[in-house]
């Protein structure tokens, strides 16, 4: 299938901080994804803070701009007068792709053009990434385990998403879709230019939506793509260092895991039944972390979702 036509030479996500950190949740009312959620985290940390300098979903700026020259920002005025004009490779809107090829629409979570479905299995991808709702992503960027997404979301179709529902609300810029918090999924009739919405947001697939910068941050579980707030759906660890886990775990991969140092499965039940299994790096798992039944939705019979490893 084709790929991406025009792919951002610099894509960088700024000025967006969580002033509320989603991974600080309780996840008590998501009781029934216990399957694969890691075990052994302190359980008494009263705090979130930042350990590494970006768990909290921010990310680090480019320093290149799309024709070479002094390095743009994206998000910044800069960067949507370039797009705007015609200068800068990304887009903020599907007009933006307009002279870049016919058909060719606006992914507004890479600031990229691309065509409305880019492939539709992983070898239609380049090596290194998979084909997760018609998009190639590179591994960094997917989920299949709810321990791969942080404390209070789950992996649902390679994304981590939090739960919503009648006692759970999304946040005002996000609709529940499914049980999950995600963008819209149809167009809106608020707008059609930016005109039409109040001073500080943009219009964006007919909706007015929260415009960001270096001095306007995005809201809880936002991150700032190319001047919008848009859901945060990266992967996010539950430690970095085997301080962060209960006496007897230890960080491995993002995860708190408890040591079976003498290979029985009896040493993890003494910890978590759950996690019944001592995988053959001595750390307790379970069965299906070794034999998932999806990496993502289309794995399953329709109309089931992969999640957290599980046709549902």
């Amino acid at each position: 299938m084709m790929r991406s036509i025009v792919l951002l030479s610099a894509l960088a996500v700024t000025g967006c901080h969580h002033h509320e950190r989603e991974g600080c949740q309780d996840r008590s009312s998501h009781s029934d994804h216990r399957d694969s959620r890691p075990h052994g985290d302190r359980e008494d940390r009263e705090d979130c803070e930042d350990r590494d300098g970006r768990r909290d979903g921010s990310r680090e700026e480019g320093d290149a701009s799309a024709d070479g020259g002094e390095a743009v920002v994206p998000g910044s005025d800069a960067t949507v007068a370039a797009i705007d004009a015609g200068v800068s490779a990304g887009c903020r809107l599907d007009r933006d792709c307009a002279l870049a090829g016919a058909g060719l629409v606006c992914d507004l979570r890479s600031g990229s053009c691309v065509t409305p479905s880019q492939c539709s299995a992983d070898s239609g991808c380049a090596s290194g990434e998979r084909c997760l709702a018609g998009r190639c992503l590179g591994g960094a960027a997917v989920c299949q385990f709810a321990s791969d997404c942080g404390a209070g979301r789950d992996c649902v179709d390679g994304r981590c998403l939090s739960a919503c529902g009648a006692l759970t609300a999304c946040p005002s810029t996000q609709a529940c879709v499914g049980g999950y918090c995600d963008q819209p999924s149809q167009p809106g009739s608020q707008c059609s230019r930016a005109a039409d919405c109040a001073a500080g947001s943009a219009c964006a697939e007919g909706r007015c939506v929260a415009g960001c910068d270096a001095t306007r941050a995005c809201g809880t579980a936002e991150v700032c793509v190319l001047g919008f707030c848009r859901v945060d759906t990266a992967p996010r660890t539950f430690c970095v260092r085997d301080s962060d886990c209960a006496t007897g775990s230890v960080c491995h991969r993002g995860s708190c895991r408890a040591a079976c140092p003498g290979g029985t499965a009896a040493e993890c039940l003494r910890v978590d039944v759950a996690f019944d299994t001592c995988g053959s790096d001595r750390l307790c798992t379970n069965p299906l972390e070794l034999r998932p039944e999806c990496a993502r939705s289309a794995d399953c019979a329709s109309p089931a979702l992969c999640i957290n490893a599980r046709c549902r």
